[in-house]
């Protein structure tokens, strides 16, 4: 009788794609970016209705408010698409305490 015991290499993980981590340092540096973005588009829009102190851009694209919610509307779009290739595919189940099946089987029978 022969036994063979396989370990999986160290960091690989069944399924998961090979640029995870590298995908994830992503998703924690744009996170922060994209809400920087939101701010100063906050302070842009409030010294535009006179209620904060003098912005310092003054000339050019990154003087409106519109440029810094798209700039950070596009960034935290691009952060949860990294965040979602970095996931390993295992998702909790919808309901807390029935799989999504058995939850389906009973929303269709009460129907009838």
């Amino acid at each position: 009788m022969r036994i063979v015991l396989r370990f999986p290499k160290e960091g690989k993980e069944p399924g998961a794609s090979p640029l995870r981590k590298l995908a994830l340092l992503g998703f924690s540096l744009l996170s922060p970016a994209a809400l920087l973005c939101f701010a100063v588009c906050l302070w842009r829009w409030s010294y535009e209705l006179s209620w904060a102190a003098q912005f310092p851009v003054v000339d050019g694209v990154l003087s409106h408010w519109q440029s810094w919610f798209v700039a950070g509307g596009a960034l935290l779009i691009f952060a949860v698409a990294m965040a979602r290739y970095a996931e390993t595919g295992q998702r909790p189940a919808p309901g807390p305490h029935m799989p999504a099946d058995a939850r389906r089987k009973k929303s269709t029978s009460e129907a009838v």
